[in-house]
């Protein structure tokens, strides 16, 4: 059975993970919210925790090279803060299995 890889986000440091393994705010990637990451609004904080937690999907979990994951990313990130981000509550961590990102794009893909 496959390892189901998770995202999560920790409150308290406003900080992301990827399987326990820190997801650091990379800017020289995108730079829309240089102080860190947040959730459970539509602002600049969840736009960066979007596109660092797809970045990481598409390079880590999918194996992508840089350049298509950074494509795959500019084009997803946005709709991912909309809809997925934003409905955590800014008041507690969450989890986000990798899987459910696979379901998310597959739904894209077929709407």
């Amino acid at each position: 059975m496959e390892k189901s890889i998770v995202f999560t986000g920790i409150v308290k440091d406003r900080k992301l993970y990827c399987d326990g393994v820190e997801i650091k705010n990379d800017t020289s990637l995108i730079n829309h919210s240089p102080d860190g990451f947040m959730w459970g609004y539509n602002g600049s904080g969840p736009a960066q925790c979007s596109f660092m937690i797809l970045f990481t999907y598409f390079t880590k979990v999918k194996g992508y090279a840089k350049a298509e994951a950074l494509r795959k990313t500019h084009a997803l990130y946005q709709d991912f803060k909309f809809g997925i981000i934003s409905k955590q509550s800014s008041d507690e961590d969450f989890m986000l299995p990798a899987f459910w990102i696979d379901h998310w794009i597959a739904y894209r893909e077929v709407a």
